[in-house]
């Protein structure tokens, strides 16, 4: 019995180009055109379309035409071990932001609670 590892190295370059990374978050659950990603992005349509032409080539999304357009989702059952690696990125990555918000609310709480106060005013808690 064989068994579908994924794609291979040069997938995984390709996958793993910091813009292209991006390009896969945004359309890994939904369909997307490419000016509705380029919309989401500081680059130009034509620039997505080159990173898109650079995953579609390396099996990682898939293009679907609807008159002049073309939408495109990642191919995550085709992906093999790397969809699981993407997936823990993204979620690593938003544990992260999550971590650095919650110190940062923490410090503000607690730059707050350190300056003085007007007379007569009381502070949090009293």
């Amino acid at each position: 019995m064989t068994r579908s590892i994924g794609p291979g190295a040069a997938a995984l370059r390709t996958a793993t180009e910091p813009r292209r990374l991006q390009i896969l978050e945004l359309i890994w659950d939904r369909e997307s055109s490419v000016s509705e990603i380029a919309a989401q992005l500081p680059v130009s349509i034509a620039a997505v379309s080159q990173h898109l032409a650079k995953l579609r080539d390396a099996g990682l999304v898939r293009a679907r035409r609807e008159g002049r357009q073309r939408f495109y989702r990642a191919t995550k059952e085709d992906m093999g071990s790397l969809a699981i690696v993407l997936e823990a990125f993204w979620r690593d990555r938003l544990g992260a932001l999550k971590r650095t918000a919650e110190a940062a609310e923490r410090e503000l709480d607690a730059d707050a609670a350190r300056r003085p106060r007007p007379e007569g005013q009381k502070g949090p808690g009293s």
